[in-house]
């Protein structure tokens, strides 16, 4: 399973790669070099952790605050370094934050337990939703559709996290259970979008925020729909791995997927909001191989 969106792990403001190896545990950071430049893009895994098999999902986020990249306030309040937070399978939430150096099996401190009862939850995506600069929780139950939880900026245990609230319509949780790939966008707004790959369609789909107050009505399914037509390669990919990361560094989240053969490629995003006349993918890249082991990437 992998989260929604792809963060700076190590201070450079481009975005790292968190993955999870299946096989040992290990956690790896993949250090993006600065520049995109084909297999050159990611430097070689650095493992950071081991023991993460603990968790069966894994994201990345702002959850608290994190030093200023240069120590101006204009980057305070625009780049963090990520957090971890995992989910165990008995449902309870843990915290990792970033320590503010990039430093191996240091990086992270913690954890803390911050939530429990997302047993029922089968997809977690960790956004800033109500736009206040911290990461809040979003997700995905069969049974009550999606929910979110706004961060209440203080790392207060199982309060660190406020009140549920409906975000989407109740029935949506069932109708949905069959898509595969999801993931949080800026393609739209500078609010998070909703981007829907689903099992068996043969088109990418985002939702746009509508920038109001988090509600049943924030993403409104079908209404505000925009499709990728042009995509039929990202169908030969196995889209249970990938994320949303500015790969390209023009400001535009790009598509990052792992194919079944372990490469992992990336599809540059183009939108009317870039500029183009229509939603369009330019062709992919491949960026890296042996990727076969890793069951989380954010």
């Amino acid at each position: 399973m992998s989260a929604a969106h792809a963060y700076d792990v190590t201070g450079d403001n481009w975005p790292d790669l968190v993955t999870r190896n299946a096989t040992n545990g290990e956690l790896s950071v993949h250090v993006h070099s600065g520049a995109f430049s084909g297999t050159s893009t990611y430097l070689p895994p650095l493992v950071t952790g081991t023991g993460w098999n603990i968790f069966n999902w894994i994201g990345i986020g702002n959850f608290v605050d994190s030093p200023a990249k240069d120590g101006t306030e204009e980057a305070e309040k625009e780049s963090y370094l990520g957090d971890i937070i995992g989910r165990k399978p008995d449902g309870t939430l843990w915290l990792y934050p970033h320590t503010g150096t990039f430093n191996g099996a240091a990086t992270w401190t913690g954890p803390y337990q911050v939530g429990s009862g997302y047993q029922e939850a089968y997809r977690l995506w960790p956004t800033d939703a109500d736009n206040d600069g911290y990461d809040d929780l979003l997700w995905l139950s069969k049974s009550a559709g999606l929910k979110f939880q706004a961060n209440t900026r203080s790392l207060n245990g199982v309060n660190t996290f406020g009140p549920q609230i409906q975000a989407g319509p109740r029935t949506q949780g069932p109708s949905l259970s069959n898509t595969d790939f999801w993931f949080l966008t800026n393609w739209y707004s500078d609010m998070p979008d909703f981007g829907v790959m689903g099992t068996g369609d043969l088109q990418l789909n985002y939702y746009a925020n509508s920038h109001g107050q988090v509600s049943e009505n924030t993403w409104p399914w079908g209404t505000l729909m925009r499709r990728f037509d042009n995509a039929p390669d990202v169908f030969a990919y196995d889209r249970r791995l990938g994320a949303a990361a500015d790969v390209t560094g023009d400001g535009t989240d790009d598509i990052v997927v792992v194919k079944r053969n372990g490469e992992l490629w990336v599809f540059k995003v183009r939108t009317p909001k870039q500029g183009a006349s229509q939603n369009t993918l330019e062709p992919g890249v491949r960026l890296s191989s042996n990727w076969q082991n890793y069951d989380i990437v954010t």
